[in-house]
């Protein structure tokens, strides 16, 4: 298993929103050769003098789409948590958005640090979970934000486990290995 994001508890600074199913996001891009993204981890926490509340930990697509959420409780004081999401492909080189969104009536509180060339979006969306929306974006800003994933390629599951598998193809005299691709959304990308 390996991480892509950011994993460092942030201290820089802060900003409280009370909006209805608020959402909080950093930017990440997946490292080579890509992999199966299976949990969501965020330094998160709900508006000051509110109750832990449940929520969502979320990947969203660069442009906001909701691709993979799990259940979490989102703590009544920023702590890391961490939320298993349904296993989601993310090719080499693709940027998403990893973060969280409250339920209901409950904001956020967005502890980040200051990181050249990052991108933290805060927003709000009363379906829950739901697509990145009504946000704002900071640049050079980042959340504590990270997803956990298996790197490889092809990869099949065995029934219990993510398997990475080497691809071939019949070229006509012998078979040869093959860089396998996938379709991220806006192109095929390989994912070697």
């Amino acid at each position: 298993m390996a991480t892509f994001g950011y994993t460092t508890t942030p201290t820089y600074g802060y900003i409280e929103a009370a909006p209805t199913g608020g959402q909080a996001a950093g930017s990440a891009t997946m490292p080579s050769p890509g992999g199966i993204v299976t949990s969501v981890s965020c330094y998160c926490g709900v508006y000051s003098g509110q109750a832990a509340t449940s929520g969502y930990l979320c990947m969203w697509s660069d442009t906001g789409s909701l691709l993979a959420s799990g259940a979490a409780t989102i703590p009544a004081s920023p702590a890391w948590v961490t939320a298993t999401i349904p296993s989601t492909f993310v090719g080499s080189g693709v940027a998403v958005f990893l973060g969280w969104q409250t339920s209901g009536s409950a904001g956020y509180y967005a502890t980040y640090n200051s990181v050249s060339g990052a991108a933290m979006d805060l927003g709000s969306n009363s379906t829950i979970p739901g697509a990145l929306a009504n946000f704002t974006q900071y640049a050079n800003d980042q959340l504590g934000a990270y997803a956990t994933y298996t790197p490889g390629g092809a990869q099949i599951w065995t029934g219990s486990q993510w398997q990475t598998v080497t691809t071939y193809v019949w070229n006509g005299t012998q078979w040869v290995a093959i860089a396998p691709q996938v379709w991220n959304g806006t192109q095929w990308v390989t994912v070697s």
